[in-house]
């Protein structure tokens, strides 16, 4: 088996670990009922949004690349733009959150969007030639259809 073919499944052995100690501890918590009850401070929303949309991203992000571009999985070159701009995605999604649950000056928030939107771009921009693929792709059916 490849080396990124391992640690994906890796990480899906982790996550599902992960959510095995939970039913477990949800399980002895609840006194067999599965059902707890808790509320969290609702500034905490926006927080748990970004985190959220953070780990999507980079996680969706980092298989999509394993499936479809192994080269920049063997250079990592990647790694940094996908964290960054999986940081950025969590932090606009966690402004529009905040937007949405605090009574905070909107065009304030709107503003704060459109910087990390400005943001988000210009570091994909410079850094878009970092993920090119270095030699140029061919199509093989046409070689074939040319003999």
């Amino acid at each position: 088996m490849e080396r990124w073919k391992r640690n994906v499944a890796g990480l899906f052995l982790m996550f599902a670990l992960t959510y095995a100690l939970y039913f477990v501890w949800l399980y002895v918590e609840s006194g067999g009922t599965m059902m707890v009850s808790y509320e969290l401070p609702e500034s905490w929303f926006p927080l748990f949004v970004g985190i959220f949309t953070f780990g999507v991203a980079f996680l969706g992000g980092f298989l999509l690349t394993a499936v479809t571009r192994e080269d920049l999985i063997s250079r990592r070159s990647f790694l940094p733009q996908l964290l960054t701009l999986s940081v950025l995605l969590g932090f606009l999604s966690g402004v529009m959150a905040t937007a949405v649950k605090s009574s905070t000056s909107r065009p304030f928030l709107l503003v704060v969007f459109l910087l990390g939107v400005a943001l988000w771009i210009t570091f994909a921009r410079r850094h878009s030639k970092e993920i090119q693929a270095e030699e140029p792709i061919t199509d093989e059916r046409e070689e074939l259809i040319e003999l």
